[in-house]
């Protein structure tokens, strides 16, 4: 099997894992389903910035790489303290559109802040952990839910913004310029 094979079947894993269809993980990450399934077999590398979308997943997602694969891509593998550290105990999703042709993809998780604790602490802190990650977790989630109407209002107002100022660059030539 090829390092492009395995990469594919980590991302083709993690996607099942997630209980996620090839459309929804093509939402979520930000490419097209036909992109999804041409990495997901292996078949990726040859054009310009797919190497890229394929790093650009794999750390958006967060998944695991074999030492061997990490260095292939070019990205540091995972730290073994790193991963004791994060508990996924409550984590969220949430997709929807936010204009006719972008949909956005949001997901929290929530991470056991450990760095350069004592065993006692670590103890007092997991505890703490334990009691406040679903509260935390799903009240930035049901603020987000709640204010979708003002999201897409904003995203709106600085899409004509950016318009505006795209448009501006043109007002002043001439057309014998």
């Amino acid at each position: 099997m090829t390092e492009n094979e395995r990469i594919g079947k980590l991302i083709r894993n993690y996607r099942l894992k997630e209980k996620m269809s090839s459309a929804d993980f093509a939402l979520f990450v930000g490419v097209s389903q036909g992109t999804v399934s041409n990495i997901e077999n292996g078949k990726f590398g040859q054009r310009k910035n797919s190497l890229q979308t394929v790093k650009s997943i794999i750390e958006m997602c967060g998944i695991d790489l074999p030492p061997d694969i990490a260095e292939f891509l070019n990205i540091e593998p995972s730290n073994v303290d790193d991963e004791e550290n994060e508990r996924i105990l409550v984590a969220s999703r949430d997709m929807w559109d936010v204009t006719k042709s972008t949909s956005v993809a949001i997901q929290l998780r929530t991470f056991v802040n450990a760095e350069s604790r004592s065993d006692k602490e670590l103890d007092s802190l997991e505890r703490s952990y334990l009691y406040e990650t679903d509260v935390v977790v799903n009240t930035l989630m049901e603020f987000i839910d709640d204010n979708k109407k003002e999201i897409r209002k904003k995203i709106l107002e600085n899409l004509r913004e950016k318009s505006l100022k795209f448009l501006e660059q043109y007002k002043d030539i001439k057309e014998d310029d």
